[in-house]
This record gives C-alpha cells, structure tokens and sequence, in this order.
C-alpha cells in the first residue's frame, strides 16, 4: 500500500496538479530523499514533501517526489552506487520509455530520476536533496540512491540545495521554512 496512489492522494503526498503543471513547462523542482514509504524509514522525508507542498512558492511548479511513483530497477540491490546504471540508454537495461517519457512500474528508477533532472534543467527547477541527521553516527547521511541522485545532478548540471535536518528537531515545520524562502537550505 505504500505506493498505491489511492493512499498517496489521501495523504497528500501525490499531486493533482502534475499532469497540468508540466504540460505548461512548469519549473520542476525534483526532490532527492530516502525512501521514507519504507517499512524502517524516517518520517522526515516526507514531512518535508508535504511542507513544501503546502508553500505558496511551490504551487505553481512541478514538484517531483519520487517516492510518490511507483518504478522498476535494473539493479538488483536497487542502490548500489557501484552499479554501472546511471539511467541512460546505454547504461541502463530497463530503460523503458514511451513517446519519451519513463513508464510507470517497468522503468528503472534511475532512467526515470535522470528524465525528472533533465526536466528541471529545461524548466530552469532544481534539485532539493534531504539529508536526514544519523543518530548513530552523529552526521548528515545521504542514502546510496540519493549518492546516485547527485551524481546525476552533477551529470546534467542541474543546481542541487541540500536540506539538513536538525538533529535536535524531529518536526520539520520547526526548522524548515521562513515565510517562503527556504531557511535551512544549503547549496552544495
């Protein structure tokens, strides 16, 4: 149920507005984040989502969160940054497209990340990448799929701004936006 789109509606996690938005080549800003729907996932990335989703600065751009599609990999761990896929044709074997644009379930997710990235850069977007506070090792983690991420960023040259969460702060709307400019919004 984590992806059903159904659930991702009621949640408000999936965005009515998409398909009209990018029609109208929308700024499209494509967040990196953890895979929060997991079982033994952080809430924070989606938190953050939401947030934004509720800004007025963002209303009026597409605002791609992967975790609200549901993909493919040609990767069998999904994640290994050692992986040869960087989800172009060459690289990836399940690269699966129609009339250009990624197919929903069947498609790699990292064919399907690249084609958001190249998106935002023809829409002058951005990518905003959460790095989650890791308690354990008392840092700002980057999950392995969002090491991809910003190495397909850095590919494309699309401009990334890194969010780190307060380790002290478990809400996201404590420390997240002033008014409706990012207020710990860090380019990396």
């Amino acid at each position: 149920l984590n992806q059903d789109r159904d659930c991702l509606k009621a949640a408000g996690l999936f965005d009515e507005k998409y398909d009209t938005l990018a029609s109208n080549n929308a700024p499209r800003i494509v967040l990196s984040t953890k895979f929060s729907p997991g079982e033994k996932s952080s809430p924070y990335a989606t938190s953050v989502a939401l947030v934004m989703k509720a800004k007025s600065f963002f209303s009026s751009k597409v605002v791609y969160s992967p975790n609200a599609w549901s993909k493919n990999t040609c990767d069998k761990d999904w994640t290994n940054i050692d992986h040869l896929c960087r989800g172009t044709p060459e690289t990836c074997e399940q690269y699966i497209f129609k009339d250009n644009v990624p197919v929903e379930h069947e498609c790699c997710w990292r064919s399907s990340f690249r084609y958001q990235l190249t998106k935002a850069k023809e829409t002058s977007g951005f990518m905003v990448q959460v790095a989650e506070f890791d308690g354990d090792v008392q840092d700002h983690v980057l999950g392995n799929g969002q090491q991809v991420e910003t190495e397909l960023a850095e590919q494309l040259g699309v401009k990334v701004f890194r969010i780190h969460q307060q380790k002290w702060k478990s809400s996201v709307s404590d420390c997240f936006f002033l008014g409706n400019l990012p207020k710990k919004v860090f380019p990396i």
